[in-house]
């Protein structure tokens, strides 16, 4: 609630100052979540998403990208996330990941362990 009230205050200040008005847009879809909820709720699908691409057999990091960034509000820094701490957990391996490498790249192929 706080944040529709002071986003209607910047927005009306913005008016008064510009003297052009705006056009209010929801923050997100019609689900009535803030911003930062519906984004945690697209990392959540984008994790499960992962697992279930890679129950169809391995994938490389090319192929696999594409599919789960197609997700809103999802970003590669989000999916390298999900994929080293996945690897992390131990549900996967990432062939090719060199000692010092920091997140998967092209060539590396994903795998359920």
């Amino acid at each position: 609630m706080k944040e529709v009230v002071r986003s209607a205050a910047q927005r009306q200040d913005r008016e008064q100052r510009t003297g052009q008005f705006e056009m209010p847009f929801p923050l997100t879809a019609e689900s009535g979540h803030s911003q930062r909820e519906e984004r945690a709720v697209q990392l959540k699908k984008a994790e499960a998403k992962v697992l279930e691409l890679l129950r169809g057999g391995p994938l490389l990091y090319e192929r696999l990208q594409p599919m789960i960034l197609e997700l809103p509000l999802v970003w590669n820094a989000d999916l390298n996330m999900i994929l080293v701490g996945a690897r992390r957990a131990g549900q996967i391996v990432i062939d090719g990941f060199a000692d010092r490498q920091r997140s998967p790249k092209e060539g590396n192929l994903i795998r359920l362990a």
